[in-house]
């Protein structure tokens, strides 16, 4: 599919069409024709967000604008940006460690650093219980804190959605508002 090249196609006249109309003559007439299935959602400068189902996910009985759709770990990227914004708000340091964010860090994971966090360099395990488990943040951190260490920290790479979802409970703290917020 060459939605790059429609989209050039149709940008030039973007003052005298709508952006509805636009976006329909360039990706989503391609997209339908594609038979792909997939779900997508678009704003443009500020406007309302534009909501439209391909394929399967089309005829699911289900309206776009209610699909759940799993973003994986999509949310790393958020959760970056997002420690970003509060750096530069002087919210939080990169090389804060855990035993300054946090009452009661075991020793061993005290000196853990938000960059190391990001960097999946922790020494985090991997998880500390099944993705459709809800904690509550106090518990999930107890049961991370309680668990073992897989290396030092900072001295070896190891993907850790635990060492992702601690990044969210600090942005939680250091911001006042909930992740989905």
């Amino acid at each position: 599919m060459q939605l790059a090249t429609a989209c050039r196609h149709v940008l030039p006249e973007r003052n005298a069409v709508p952006f509805e109309d636009r976006l329909q003559a360039a990706a989503f007439a391609e997209l339908e024709r594609s038979g792909v299935t997939a779900l997508l959602a678009v704003s443009h400068q500020g406007g309302p967000v534009v909501i439209r189902e391909f394929g399967a996910a089309k005829s699911d009985g289900v309206p776009a604008g209610r699909t759940q759709v799993d973003v994986n770990s999509v949310t790393k990227t958020f959760t970056g940006v997002a420690f970003l914004k509060l750096a530069a708000q002087g919210k939080v340091k990169f090389d804060e460690r855990l035993g300054d964010i946090f009452p009661n860090v075991p020793q061993d994971k005290a000196g853990i650093t938000v960059h190391q966090l990001l960097t999946h360099s922790a020494g985090l395990v991997e998880s500390v219980g099944p993705d459709p488990e809800r904690l509550s943040r106090d518990e999930f951190l107890q049961r991370t804190f309680a668990s073992r260490l897989s290396s030092a920290p900072g001295k070896k790479y190891r993907y850790s959605n635990a060492g992702f979802s601690v990044l969210a409970a600090i942005l939680e703290l250091r911001s006042g508002k909930t992740y989905e917020r």
